[in-house]
């Protein structure tokens, strides 16, 4: 309820990581879905970050170096 922008934004994130994944079920692409797996688990980690354990500076860090990855 203290934020309900910022989760709003980030549930949209989640929204829009999940439909590439289900094209790629619908074509039966491996590749593309391992891909979309990558987006949904960060966007899961975003939120989780933000709501679930906001003051783990580790993992804030891995997270940041992960977003970095190509």
């Amino acid at each position: 309820k203290q934020d309900k922008p910022a989760f709003i934004e980030l549930a949209l994130k989640l929204h829009d990581s999940v439909v590439p994944a289900l094209k790629a079920i619908d074509e039966k692409n491996p590749e593309a879905l391992l891909e979309a797996g990558d987006a949904i688990d960060r966007a899961c980690e975003g939120c989780h970050l933000k709501y679930w354990y906001p003051n783990d500076q580790e993992a804030q860090r891995q997270y940041a170096e992960r977003l970095k990855l190509p």
